[in-house]
């Protein structure tokens, strides 16, 4: 019995998803780690220089 992926593609009854959607999905999260890991660093020089710009001020 043969089903079908939620982008439209034809896979075997074994199969929760086609390699394409879970190449996609990996691609995603391997993303959302990027962001997450690199987004923390941002944030915290971010709030470094803001709190360097405060204590120039007074």
């Amino acid at each position: 019995m043969k089903s079908h992926c939620k982008c439209g593609k034809k896979m075997n009854a074994h199969e929760k998803s086609c390699p394409d959607c879970k190449h996609k999905k990996h691609q995603t999260l391997e993303s959302l780690e990027k962001f997450v890991k690199y987004g923390s660093f941002a944030l915290a020089g971010l709030s470094l220089v803001l709190k360097i710009a405060k204590s120039r001020q007074s």
